[in-house]
């Protein structure tokens, strides 16, 4: 939660997208969320975790990076620390790289549903 009267770092990104158009786009997460402490003990718990994970992305608003959102990483991060038996399932539209990947025992690119 912020607090008034103290000072927060925060990253300002610019993105052009079709025929001109640009926006700006300010946001913040949670270093560490409760319900990523709960998923992660959870998993420790269990005999398989599945982990589903994704990026938003569509015509005319492609990502800048190849990467998961950060706390994303995180979470596949810390659930294969406590879990050998982990899938990640990847629902994007394109291409991922991250750390991650050549220690998940099972990836499945599940794709966009729909069309």
């Amino acid at each position: 939660m912020l607090e008034s009267a103290k000072s927060y770092e925060f990253e300002l990104r610019y993105s052009k997208i079709g025929y001109g158009y640009a926006y700006l786009k300010l946001g913040w997460e949670e270093e560490e969320p409760e319900s990523l402490k709960k998923a992660v003990k959870l998993a420790s718990q269990v005999d398989a975790a599945l982990i589903f994970v994704g990026a938003v992305e569509g015509e005319g608003k492609d990502r800048a990076s190849l990467r998961l959102p950060a706390l994303q990483e995180k979470l596949i991060e810390e659930v294969l620390g406590v879990n050998k038996n982990v899938a990640v399932v990847l629902i994007t539209g394109s291409a991922i790289v991250g750390q991650w990947i050549d220690k998940a025992p099972a990836i499945l690119q599940a794709w966009y549903p729909g069309q």
